[in-house]
């Protein structure tokens, strides 16, 4: 940053200039031979600078302040600058606002990995106004399979020199490949892209996505997407699983019922068949398959015995889920990545979302990573919530044969087993089991 100093000290210019930028903070320090001086920078001339974007900023100080400085600032509409009293000599630093503002863009990019103009026009979306500026914090949040999920705050600053204050999440997703699913790791993209927004109701609802891009060169999305301060997690109530049991259900009935003709034509969406073909691949594995057949499993034998059965009527038991209707389904419906906040019901990444088989998200919703304490009561809760709200929107009866039990085992059967296998201490393995 060009500047030009008429004393016989440096001041930091870079970081001074951000935290104004930042905090508009009034008072700064510096230090030369062990003593203290005193930078005084009224804020109101500071807002004032910024709100009539002038191109030449001029700050005079004198020496070392015996007292507080007052400040007067003065300006014809294309330049200001601020005066202030005291002893010794004069020194002033000169700044254009462009250069402030490369410097702040700078930080945010290299320092925080984030693409400042990205942010800009984000922030422009979510708040519909002119975002000519904005500072940035950054905190890590849970990002999943090579997801690195952000929540961004700051201070935006409207054209006409308004602030409004932020909260917004980047979710930055790096390619990888699922088994089987080669292209789930840009599906959430690809849904955002889409009309697939329009399909939700006021209670049952995605984040609202601010701006979305796709890297090619670097196989990453980006999405830029609102900030959902609720509930989620262990922490939700039974009250709250069995609303988003009932908002899931009335939302997968809609869709059953309208079959909208954009979301038959999308192309990146997990397969029909993704449980079958993720319980045939567990199954597959010698570490798990054959742990539960021996001797020294430790694991309660009615549950072995549950999993072998499972095993040896796979065929038959899966002709009974196939009978079942054909849903759009999340397919990753479990306590993490559902958020209650009032009445609504929001529910996030949905990189694994297709088609499949009524039921297959309740069972999610159950016993994935299941709160073990109250697993029954939200069995008996969220079903008939589920079948409630599916019946009321689909206009038919639930099926006679719900196979949720069947689709639990299938899902996560094995996976207890692995997480059993993996667990470090007796009371994680208690659990697992």
């Amino acid at each position: 940053m060009a500047h030009r100093v008429c004393a016989n000290f440096e001041l930091p210019f870079v970081a001074m200039l951000i935290n104004w930028i930042r905090f508009g903070r009034i008072l700064f320090y510096c230090r030369k031979k062990a003593q203290k001086r005193n930078f005084i920078c009224a804020e109101k001339f500071f807002r004032k600078m910024w709100e009539e974007e002038v191109e030449r900023i001029a700050f005079f100080q004198s020496g070392i302040f015996d007292s507080v400085c007052k400040y007067c600032a003065c300006g014809n509409g294309t330049s200001f600058r601020a005066k202030f009293a005291g002893t010794g000599k004069a020194w002033f630093i000169e700044v254009t606002v462009n250069e402030v503002k490369s410097e702040v863009k700078s930080e945010i990019e290299s320092e925080m990995n984030i693409d400042y103009d990205a942010l800009i026009r984000a922030l422009s979306k979510k708040t519909d106004a002119d975002i000519v500026r904005a500072d940035c914090l950054s905190t890590r949040l849970h990002g999943g399979t090579l997801g690195d999920v952000r929540l961004l705050a700051g201070i935006a600053v409207t054209g006409s020199g308004n602030e409004i204050p932020y909260e917004m999440v980047l979710k930055i997703q790096k390619k990888w490949e699922r088994y089987n699913v080669p292209d789930s790791w840009r599906r959430e993209h690809d849904l955002y892209q889409s009309d697939f927004g329009t399909l939700f109701s006021e209670n049952f609802r995605w984040p609202e996505c601010y701006h979305a891009e796709m890297n090619e060169a670097e196989d990453e999305t980006s999405l830029w997407l609102q900030y959902i301060d609720g509930i989620s997690g262990l922490k939700l109530t039974g009250a709250m699983y069995e609303r988003a049991a009932y908002e899931l259900g009335c939302f997968q009935g809609r869709l059953y019922a309208e079959k909208p003709i954009f979301l038959q034509k999308l192309k990146n969406l997990s397969p029909l068949d993704y449980v079958q073909k993720f319980y045939h691949h567990y199954r597959s594995w010698p570490v798990v398959y054959d742990y539960i057949r021996a001797a020294e499993c430790d694991i309660p034998s009615h549950l072995c015995k549950l999993l072998i059965h499972f095993d040896d009527h796979s065929d038959e038991l899966f002709k009974q889920i196939e009978a079942l209707p054909v849903i759009f389904c999340h397919r990753d419906f479990w306590v993490a990545n559902i958020i209650a906040k009032g009445e609504k019901i929001y529910v996030i990444d949905w990189d694994t979302a297709g088609w499949g088989y009524l039921g297959e998200d309740i069972a999610s919703l159950i016993a994935d990573e299941a709160d073990v304490p109250h697993l029954a009561e939200h069995y008996h809760r969220c079903i008939p919530a589920y079948y409630r709200g599916f019946s009321n929107h689909a206009g038919m009866s639930p099926p006679p044969n719900h196979c949720i039990l069947e689709l639990i085992v299938f899902m996560f059967g094995y996976r207890l087993v692995e997480w059993y296998l993996n667990a470090a201490s007796d009371e994680e393995k208690k659990i697992a089991s």
